[in-house]
């Protein structure tokens, strides 16, 4: 017989490994790296990765946009930048995901030099993939450049942006 000591250890453990397994399984599907690999392309103004990760008439909509983007950081400094899948939604076919990330950029504006970045900025992004040839492509991406660039006017998304000055 276990000791209640020894018990709620294991069974903490367990939990633990659990979340953890969870999180490592939704962050490696497939879908979710194709976003992740858009995202940092994205962050990297990679024109070539965004085009061949994205469907034609996205990747003009998110090449048009960039200037947008620059302007969420405010000329702060990235230090790092993680990913929270906050919804991930396959279709009955599963040739096509929905999904809403949360992309967390660790930043550092003007003036500052720390080591995990004096502010964060969140932006939210919804994005729709579809598989093509068994590899998935971005169909459609919304994000705050993307409402706020000339081709957003009117269109309303939910986006949320944290600057701690």
């Amino acid at each position: 017989m276990m000791k209640p000591k020894k018990l709620l250890y294991w069974i903490l453990f367990g939990i633990i490994a659990f979340q953890l397994f969870e999180y490592v399984k939704v962050q490696t599907h497939g879908d979710v790296m194709a976003y992740k690999r858009l995202a940092k392309a994205i962050m990297n103004n990679d024109d070539y990765m965004i085009q061949r990760a994205s469907v034609k008439d996205t990747a003009s909509k998110i090449l048009e946009t960039q200037g947008g983007r620059e302007e969420l950081f405010r000329g702060s400094k990235i230090l790092a930048t993680y990913y929270n899948v906050k919804s991930r939604k396959i279709s009955a076919d599963q040739q096509s995901v929905s999904l809403v990330v949360e992309q967390v950029s660790r930043v550092n504006p003007p003036g500052y030099d720390t080591l995990w970045g004096e502010d964060e900025v969140r932006l939210k992004h919804a994005v729709q993939l579809v598989k093509r040839d068994q590899h998935w492509m971005i169909k459609s991406f919304d994000d705050p450049a993307i409402d706020m660039g000339p081709s957003g006017a009117g269109h309303k998304s939910e986006f949320r942006l944290f600057l701690d000055q």
